[in-house]
């Protein structure tokens, strides 16, 4: 910290700060963040004229990374009185934040046999929210398990359930899902002089060899993605491949191989849209990008393979 003037300059690095400020006297007081990246200042955010008087006090939180997570928390007297920013260099910029308000299954309890997926669709609203990431769990992963993009897969016989968190605003659904085991359903022998119920049961066989590819023909191939840039500070674009025969496309980055550490998602609903920009992404850091086509059959998706992964550096 240092002092110039009437002002206090004090410096926040790589951590989620509690900024208290109490007044000594009766006036006003002026209260700016700013973030830098080395010389180049990143934002800056100004309250003006806020109301002090002795021993008054007001509490602003400064999270980690202010310009990438676009979260800067108005200061708070200790008479619960919020003071709103009088400009934002950044914020001013873009399309207002929208925050989730709730978070529903499309089911509240589903029945899969051992070895067989369903998905399960998250509805959050509204519908326009900016930040649609989401934390998915199953309470028992040997009955049954759960991806990022809430496939869920039967593994042993039983009863759990699967839970999705919103990552904004930390709101829950629940499934309740039941593992049954997987039984079989023999056809009855012909009786050997039946040759009309032989030549059904063998026209039957063909019926059943002709729709045993359905599923294998309903599921998209693998995409291909083409090209990953940075084409400005803290963001990457994803290019790929269209197929014509699917609904839509997931495009996921992520900072590791895995696609665990800092991930985003983001569905495109239209064969034909065949890029996908990421912004507020970490400047610095090398991403892993991959996407993968989905066909809607019914009310559920079917997902072909990821695309080989490519990596690059954000700007």
């Amino acid at each position: 910290m240092y002092v110039e003037g009437d002002a206090k300059h004090i410096g926040l690095v790589d951590d989620d700060y509690t900024i208290r400020l109490v007044g000594n006297g009766t006036g006003t007081m002026k209260y700016v963040v700013e973030e830098f990246d080395g010389s180049d200042l990143l934002r800056q955010i100004q309250y003006e004229d806020i109301p002090l008087r002795n021993g008054k006090a007001y509490y602003s939180s400064v999270p980690e990374g202010v310009y990438l997570d676009n979260a800067v928390y108005d200061p708070v007297s200790d008479t619960r009185e919020i003071t709103s920013s009088a400009s934002d260099s950044w914020q001013d910029s873009l399309v207002k934040r929208i925050s989730v308000a709730d978070l529903s299954f499309s089911q509240s309890q589903m029945t899969i046999p051992i070895g067989e997926a369903r998905q399960l669709r998250a509805d959050i609203a509204p519908a326009d929210v900016t930040n649609k990431m989401l934390d998915w769990e199953s309470q028992d992963k040997a009955i049954a398990t759960v991806t990022d993009e809430g496939l869920v897969t039967a593994v042993g016989a039983g009863e759990t359930t699967i839970q999705a968190k919103t990552v904004d605003g930390g709101f829950t659904a629940q499934c309740k899902v039941t593992v049954t085991e997987k039984t079989a359903n023999p056809m009855p022998p012909a009786a050997s002089g039946d040759q009309s119920q032989n030549a059904a049961g063998s026209q039957g066989s063909k019926d059943d060899k002709a729709k045993a590819p359905a599923s294998k023909a309903n599921k998209p191939k693998k995409a291909t993605l083409k090209k990953v840039r940075s084409t400005k500070r803290g963001a990457l674009k994803l290019t790929w491949k269209r197929d014509k025969k699917v609904t839509g496309y997931q495009a996921v980055v992520a900072t590791d191989k895995k696609f665990k550490k800092n991930k985003k998602t983001a569905w495109v609903k239209k064969n034909k849209t065949v890029s996908k920009t990421f912004t507020k992404l970490k400047r610095g850091k090398t991403y892993f990008a991959k996407v993968r086509a989905y066909k809607k059959v019914g009310r559920n998706k079917v997902y072909g393979a990821y695309s080989k992964v490519k990596k690059v550096k954000v700007r």
